[in-house]
């Protein structure tokens, strides 16, 4: 939806014609028609759907990736230090952070899922995008010998902090895929991050 833009002028507010538009580089700006120069433009977009995610009683939680799919289906992932998320079989609970995976419908009014996982140690996801039959795929690290895995590629945590990347099934309920990625193979110190994924058509 275009946003609402005006100037106040001499009989109250003067509409202006706005629009969205997406730049060359993916940054996202705005059109606009005939307005002055000289006089303050109020741009005001339109909220759609909002929403709060987090627990009512101690901990917090911290969105840092967000994908939507086919369906508009709206997923998170990120850091929660609550109880509230349920959690993944294999998982062993939070005593710094783990990391959760949530799903809401397109107007965000129904929260579908929430799912919590981790192992005893801190943990957090940055980035998730959803395959074709609605899977949440999610890349971000774990400082835990124990981070619950499932046909992984590797088992253990190696150096202080790992890579992790996993995958639920559409239902949010168990990993389909779970592996540590990194090590001191990768950097002297041992730490490595997963900031982005991606999903392919198979």
């Amino acid at each position: 939806k275009a946003p609402v833009s005006w100037q106040e002028g001499p009989n109250g507010r003067e509409a202006v014609q706005s629009a969205y538009a997406v730049h060359a580089d993916g940054s996202i700006g705005f059109t606009l028609g005939a307005w002055d120069t000289s006089r303050a433009l109020v741009i005001d977009p339109l909220l759609d759907y909002a929403t709060y995610f987090g627990s009512a009683g101690a901990g917090t939680d911290t969105g840092l990736g967000i994908a939507v799919d086919s369906a508009g289906s709206v997923y998170i992932t990120g850091r929660t230090t609550a109880s509230l998320n349920t959690l993944i079989a294999g998982s062993g609970g939070a005593s710094g952070g783990d990391i959760f995976v949530a799903k809401y419908s397109a107007d965000l009014a129904t929260l579908v899922y929430s799912t919590r996982i981790g192992g005893t140690g801190d943990e957090q996801g940055n980035a998730i995008a959803i395959d074709s039959t609605g899977a949440a795929a999610v890349a971000g690290w774990t400082k835990s010998t124990n981070f619950p895995t499932a046909a992984a590629l590797d088992t253990s945590l190696s150096g202080t902090q790992n890579a992790v990347v996993f995958k639920l099934n559409a239902a949010g309920s168990a990993l389909t895929f779970s592996t540590y990625y990194g090590g001191t193979a990768l950097g002297a110190t041992g730490v490595t991050t997963g900031n982005a994924i991606a999903v392919d058509g198979s």
